[in-house]
């Protein structure tokens, strides 16, 4: 099982990771669910942890890769390396970056 699909892994769930990755960035859930094209009450309901993606890895897939195009700034991808816990340089090109955050998202080691 992965972060998406399991209740709790070292203490946090899927929702907890959403959770901490919009508010570090302050990322709307609006705009958020237009990139992967979700439904933003659908996307909040994951982020409250009412509600598990129907399809995580795709799921996670979307939000990396918005997170990647939205944040492609130095300044955005060191910041994105401290909440995910990496060294910047491993952040630099975009693919990396996004399965970074896809991995992280999943719940699995980067």
């Amino acid at each position: 099982q992965d972060l998406l699909t399991s209740p709790k892994k070292d203490g946090l769930t899927e929702s907890a990771h959403l959770d901490l990755l919009a508010a570090s960035l302050s990322i709307r859930m609006a705009e958020l669910s237009r990139a992967p094209n979700f439904d933003p009450s659908y996307v909040s309901r994951i982020r409250l942890g009412k509600r598990q993606p129907a399809d995580a890895p795709a799921f996670a897939q979307g939000v990396g890769r918005f997170v990647t195009r939205r944040f492609a700034s130095c300044a955005a991808r060191a910041e994105l390396a401290e909440i995910l816990n990496l060294p910047v340089e491993a952040l630099a090109e975009d693919d990396a970056c996004a399965g970074a955050l896809t991995a992280w998202l999943l719940g699995k080691e980067t």
